[in-house]
């Protein structure tokens, strides 16, 4: 008789589907390490993409000929990966040249979503809810 009760969605399978839901969102709740986990990788991403570029900015901007010079070879070092990629996979050099855009959109896209989660912010994609 209880077998048939679970069956039809009697009471033990709201019970059930309750537990499930509670069990779903204890997993899906981020603890304080898990939270400051992607600080160092935006730190090394920014660090490598995107501070280059403004160093260099910077520089031809103050007459600091050695300082262009410095963050030149950084430019370059940090996008030779990037590049070497491209050419490999013979993919478009465009994805080069926008690298640093890319990975600063990334990482404000990274933090955005954390804020969103640690305001209990759920965002409907293609009118899909997480319950």
């Amino acid at each position: 008789l209880d077998h048939e009760i679970v069956q039809q969605g009697g009471p033990r399978c709201k019970r059930n589907r309750h537990r499930r839901r509670h069990n779903k969102q204890q997993r899906n709740r981020l603890s304080p390490e898990r939270q400051a986990g992607g600080l160092p990788f935006s730190v090394l991403l920014v660090g490598n993409a995107v501070l280059p570029i403004i160093a260099l900015i910077w520089a031809w901007m103050e007459p600091n000929w050695i300082a262009v010079v410095i963050a030149g070879i950084a430019v370059v070092v940090g996008h030779l990966p990037r590049a070497i990629a491209a050419k490999h996979y013979r993919q478009p050099w465009s994805g080069v040249v926008f690298h640093s855009v890319s990975v600063l959109s990334f990482v404000i896209l990274q933090w955005v979503a954390l804020l969103n989660h640690l305001l209990g912010r759920q965002v409907a994609w293609r009118g899909r809810a997480d319950s």
